[in-house]
């Protein structure tokens, strides 16, 4: 077989894992409705869904997709508990839902797969480091009496001076590298060694031995370049290698099982914080406000003429933004609609169902489906 075929095998297989995963977190982070919600939406919304990452993948790669995942993910947060809130409300010490925590930790710990999944196919970087030993040139006295003070200051401006375009482009040149200062500089770090006159140099790359060379260059082009800024003076500063980088035999980055169990944790403490203290924030006169002013623009679509003229300034504008939706992607349902707007279920269908009783939207049932989209006349160009 072809490397080519192979190669895109692989990546079809990649893309294949990465929605699978996506879908199976989305469907876990379903169980933060209430079950009656669930019952009548969740299906419709998991297609929706697989449909929109999909095509987010397809369109934009990874970064669309992560789009996609912020988006649906503030929406899911805010409509869920929006729907939980008149329960919540009710009792401040109403306990959690075993089924709801069973849910939550699930999801927590599908994104802890996750992250450990897209870190282990991402490319090895490696860091070698080498030491530079910051002295002065012709003293004659032991290095202890020497001012220290001023050393350890000279160190500080060495190792900004280490981290200078002037000192890239010397290596640049030195090991015959296609890349610019820019790059180089963006994998090269030194920083002075707290409270000693050394100054460490890092360089990371995916191949090891290019960091090492990198680093080690460094060491020398800064140990050639520090004693001709003053070399007639007795006192001048010296550079010199003290230490050459090794071949690192392991990556620095990624760190697939410290990056899933950072994740783990993290989500699980987030968890258990939001069980105990979101009921009573919802239940308390604060969080009561709150949910009145976050719910204050859900009012029916009015019946009569001239809709836009009777509905609010908030209402006015999700209309509008629902029907934008429309005219983007042709035709949507009410679980497509909360995904590409910031509508909930229950706004989308209201607003859905009452342009389309008035005849501004065409419907038709696709699997099961009722798919609301823009009359060819209305549609644009």
């Amino acid at each position: 077989m072809d490397s080519g075929d192979e190669d895109r095998r692989d990546r079809r297989r990649g893309k294949a894992l990465i929605l699978a995963a996506s879908a199976r977190l989305y469907g876990a982070l379903l169980a933060l409705y209430p079950e009656v919600f669930r019952r009548r939406y969740a299906s419709e919304m998991r297609r929706d869904f697989r449909e929109l990452s999909r095509e987010g993948l397809e369109e934009g790669g990874g970064k669309e997709l992560a789009r996609v995942w912020g988006t649906t993910l503030l929406d899911l947060v805010l409509t869920a508990l929006r729907e939980r809130s008149t329960m919540l409300g009710r009792n401040a010490s109403l306990s959690v839902d075993p089924r709801i925590a069973a849910g939550a930790t699930v999801a927590v710990v599908l994104v802890a797969l996750t992250v450990t999944v897209t870190s282990l196919v991402k490319t090895p970087q490696y860091e070698a480091s080498s030491t530079i030993l910051i002295g002065k040139q012709g003293s004659e006295q032991p290095a202890l009496e020497v001012d220290v003070q001023e050393l350890q200051g000279s160190t500080m401006t060495l190792a900004l001076a280490a981290d200078s375009r002037p000192m890239a482009e010397d290596a640049i040149e030195r090991l015959g590298l296609s890349t610019t200062p820019e790059e180089f500089l963006e994998r090269l770090d030194a920083e002075r060694i707290e409270d000693t006159q050394f100054i460490e140099v890092s360089y990371t790359d995916s191949d090891p031995q290019k960091a090492r060379a990198v680093a080690n260059t460094v060491g020398d082009v800064l140990s050639e370049r520090v004693p001709t800024v003053n070399p007639r003076s007795n006192d001048a500063i010296n550079a010199a290698l003290w230490e050459s980088a090794r071949l690192p035999e392991e990556p620095s980055s990624p760190n697939p099982l410290r990056d899933g169990l950072i994740t783990l944790v993290s989500g699980l403490l987030l968890c258990a914080g939001l069980a105990l203290v979101l009921p009573r924030i919802l239940a308390s006169g604060i969080g009561r406000a709150a949910i009145r002013a976050t719910g204050a623009a859900r009012r029916p679509v009015g019946e009569s003429r001239g809709v836009s003229a009777m509905l609010s300034a908030a209402e006015a504008a999700k209309e509008k933004e629902l029907l934008e939706a429309l005219a983007r992607r042709g035709a949507l349902t009410v679980a497509g609609a909360t995904l590409e707007t910031s509508l909930t279920v229950e706004e989308a269908d209201r607003a859905l169902s009452a342009l389309a009783a008035k005849g501004h939207l065409e419907v038709t049932v696709e699997h099961g489906r009722l798919l609301y989209a823009l009359w060819e006349r209305d549609a644009p160009l």
